[in-house]
């Protein structure tokens, strides 16, 4: 039966003639194709020298930063040998030995063990 009515259907359809278009809208929409496409590619010509650029700012602050951050690493001998600073560098490594050892101490408690 659904076969019956879907061959009428077909059959039927092909009776009423359908609107073909005239060749001049075909050219007319061609040319309207074409000119899409070449908005399309200086978009994204636009787009790719946007991101490039952003990508030249980036790597040039990075490189900036890096510099100064590295230069960061080397301490000036004259504050280097003050002694309030030695005496803060012996007061941190006490207290990272005395960290560690109650770290230690406190891993080996059976409390604390699975």
């Amino acid at each position: 039966m659904i076969r019956l009515f879907l061959i009428s259907a077909l059959l039927g359809g092909l009776a009423f003639r359908g609107h073909a278009q005239p060749l001049t809208e075909w050219i007319g929409q061609l040319a309207a194709l074409q000119t899409l496409q070449q908005t399309v590619e200086q978009g994204y010509a636009t787009v790719a020298g946007g991101l490039q650029t952003i990508g030249d700012l980036r790597y040039g602050e990075y490189r900036l930063h890096a510099g100064w951050f590295g230069s960061l690493d080397t301490v000036k001998p004259v504050i280097d040998e003050d002694p309030r600073v030695q005496a803060l560098r012996s007061r941190l490594a006490t207290m990272i030995t005395q960290l560690r050892t109650a770290l230690d101490y406190w891993q080996r408690q059976s409390i604390l063990s699975p």
